[in-house]
């Protein structure tokens, strides 16, 4: 009999945390087990791994874990065991929202792949246990609305500055009284640690529009800031041409060889991340074709009929590739004759926030001189901050192409956002409105399809 989709809700919320407890047959000693919920607080016998119920149909529709007083439970760990019985257990992501307890027990360490399968928890209680450090990597792709750790004997290191930092921002719902123990065995409030070389990493890339020649090779430079020093990566997909990479040294590199035009149009990103955070920025890559003779002057010159004699020239060559090289060939000649006049800003393209690395509001703003970026919430002037800013990732002449990121937003960061453009010559304005998160307690997950939002424009 193959299991329906409430038991198999209930199987991915038993397998929660990475430790499917393979062959039980029912509720183990010390838990309870009902339609909604499973808790464990007997201390004797005690748990020391995560409970499964019996597979009945009175385990529909399971959206919490309470666990309290199980001194034995000491991890939520990420050995290849339990990857493979969750990988069983759990094929895909949970649809509910979800809220995990574990207080009062002994558990000292969480695994950064804990709720890799969980991406609706939106309420974690982890208070009174033995944590000396955590490290955000196991949260950092949940819309979180609580993260509960007081009581825990955390050492005072740069391992937990992302705790301190999570808590100052608004996307964080109440204040907790959280301490570190530091080198002196003194207890010192979370939000007065200080941790010398302990800063969130910073990438800057030496171009942001890499224009080259079909068969020619290009070197694209990544400079990074933080401490510790991060670790840097290349976000190359679908990279055609050949291609070799060096992390290890400030600027990280990478080079292309050859370059095809098939991946002309393509983003490339660099990420660096240290162990109080990350960030990516990206450039797109422009291929021109080696027998356009790319000179701007001399296609500016050129009539219509030379363009369609050009056409009749290259009908052997691949059609994919001669559409891209005709395409930047009356390209090149409109941008000639546009460039360097004053233009007012415009914003051509505002869109819902969609969930990637962070999430972003994409835009597009034409405008020359550079215009001048405002963003507006619910009315009111928008305070940018290392968690909520603006970023600009290509930059095509006077086109600027960006997004408005904002990491782990919540239910507090719904509501409308309005982009505002100025230049001497000018201004423009536009809205979207945005839903990060249900309201907590209405049943209801994150937003993971951007086709749920609105987009409303406002006249300028």
């Amino acid at each position: 009999m193959v299991p329906g989709p409430g038991l198999a809700r209930l199987w991915g919320l038993c397998c929660l945390v990475l430790g499917c407890w393979p062959g039980a047959l029912g509720c183990p000693a010390s838990c309870g087990c009902s339609s909604w919920r499973i808790w464990c607080t007997g201390s004797s016998p005690g748990i020391a791994s995560f409970p499964v119920p019996q597979r009945s149909a009175e385990g529909d529709n399971v959206t919490e874990i309470y666990i309290a007083n199980q001194p034995n439970l000491e991890s939520i760990n990420d050995n290849e065991k339990h990857v493979e019985t969750l990988s069983n257990c759990m094929p895909n992501f949970v649809s509910y929202s979800a809220k995990l307890t574990v207080v009062d027990s002994g558990l000292r360490f969480v695994s950064r792949h804990a709720f890799v399968k969980n991406v609706n928890l939106q309420y974690i209680n982890l208070s009174r246990n033995k944590l000396s450090s955590l490290s955000k990597k196991p949260f950092r792709h949940l819309g979180l609305t609580d993260l509960i750790l007081v009581d825990n004997p955390f050492k005072c290191s740069c391992e937990i500055m992302w705790i301190k930092k999570f808590q100052a921002t608004k996307f964080y719902t109440e204040t907790q009284d959280l301490y570190c123990i530091d080198d002196n065995n003194k207890r010192t409030a979370l939000l007065d640690m200080k941790v010398p070389n302990c800063d969130l990493p910073s990438a800057n890339l030496s171009n942001y529009n890499i224009t080259v020649v079909e068969g020619k090779s290009i070197t694209l430079y990544c400079d990074t800031t933080g401490g510790p020093p991060p670790n840097v990566s290349w976000v190359i997909t679908n990279l055609v041409s050949n291609h070799e990479s060096d992390t290890n040294k400030n600027p990280a590199s990478l080079t292309i060889k050859n370059v095809s035009s098939m991946d002309s149009g393509l983003e490339i990103s660099c990420v660096a991340e240290n162990i109080v955070g990350e960030d990516q920025v990206s450039a797109e890559l422009t291929v021109f074709c080696t027998y356009m003779g790319l000179h701007t002057d001399l296609e500016a010159k050129l009539h219509w009929q030379e363009l369609f004699g050009y056409f009749l020239d290259l009908l052997a060559v691949e059609m994919k590739t001669l559409k891209l090289c005709m395409l930047q060939k009356i390209a090149a000649s409109v941008q000639h004759n546009t460039l360097d006049r004053a233009v007012a800003p415009n914003i051509t393209f505002i869109e819902s926030p969609t969930p990637d690395h962070h999430w972003c509001i994409p835009f597009t703003v034409k405008g020359n001189p550079k215009p001048t970026l405002q963003w507006f919430y619910e009315g009111a002037v928008l305070n940018e901050s290392e968690y909520i800013c603006t970023k600009i990732h290509v930059i095509n002449q006077s086109e600027y192409h960006g997004c408005l990121q904002l990491d782990n937003p919540t239910h507090l960061n719904n509501g409308a956002y309005t982009l505002l453009a100025k230049n001497d010559y000018g201004e423009d304005e536009k809205r979207v409105d945005a839903h990060f998160m249900a309201e907590p307690g209405d049943g209801n997950g994150p937003i993971l399809d951007p086709d749920v939002y609105e987009m409303k424009e406002l006249e300028h």
